[in-house]
């Protein structure tokens, strides 16, 4: 059974708070590999904000690997903002195979007349991954079945590009290599209410005190039934795990 709630998790507490500060996620620059979809080599970049559609009752691999400082948001927020949930693919399955070809028919056809059917194709890879492949994480490859993490995209239209530019030597070309060729950074907020808020996820009961202090800074201006009520959404990843 699938959460009726969407996860975003961070590693840093002062992450968190600045996401319940401006009560919006900051869509950040993605870059993929997506030369296993297409006929030739090629990354892309995109401005996202990735989600998580994982029951709390197996979220605990998902949080050793993306961070222990986190929210939970209601479905429906997410469905009413444009949040999709990521299509996974079999490298060997005839779905891969048909894509491809639409990517190359689009290729062709943008060289040809300049039409947007290249950029639309690069659109959809935005919201397609492998169902496993290798993942880089703090310079050490790791085998990973992305299929797992049930993850949810927000990629505001129309934000995003190739890099064909890049040195395609480099398997993941760095933020730094991006802004050094020129490329084009895009920043777009996805915005919530406290009412959209299901869970702030802490580590342990020792960050809840630093956490509702925020809370009471940042919202000052609330009726303390208001405020209260915020406060019970805190739930700490100790007592998760004690309840799996």
């Amino acid at each position: 059974m699938r959460a009726e709630s969407l996860f975003h998790f961070t590693k840093r507490m002062d992450s968190l708070k600045a996401i319940l500060a401006d009560e919006s996620f900051l869509a950040h620059d993605c870059l993929e590999d997506v030369s296993w979809i297409r006929s030739r080599k090629q990354h892309i970049s995109f401005a996202a904000t990735c989600f998580c559609d994982i029951p709390l009752s197996k979220i605990s691999r998902h949080i050793e690997f993306y961070g222990s400082y986190g929210l939970g948001l209601t479905k429906s927020w997410g469905t009413a903002n444009g949040l999709n949930p990521v299509l996974y693919l079999n490298t060997k399955s005839p779905l891969k195979f048909c894509l491809r070809t639409l990517f190359e028919h689009a290729d062709r056809e943008y060289e040809a007349v300049g039409s947007d059917a290249y950029l639309k194709a690069i659109e959809l890879a935005a919201y397609v991954k492998p169902y496993e492949g290798v993942l880089k994480k703090d310079g050490v490859e790791i085998q990973k079945r992305f299929y797992d993490e049930s993850e949810w995209r927000y990629v505001p239209h129309g934000n995003y590009g190739n890099t064909d530019h890049l040195d395609q030597s480099i398997e993941h070309p760095t933020t730094s290599a991006m802004d050094k060729s020129g490329s084009k950074k895009f920043r777009h907020r996805l915005k919530f209410s406290q009412a959209d808020v299901k869970y702030i996820f802490v580590p342990t009961s020792n960050d809840v005190g630093e956490m509702l202090s925020h809370l009471q800074t940042i919202h000052s201006g609330l009726p303390q039934s208001d405020l209260a009520l915020l406060a019970t959404k805190i739930v700490t990843l100790d007592e998760i795990r004690q309840d799996i």
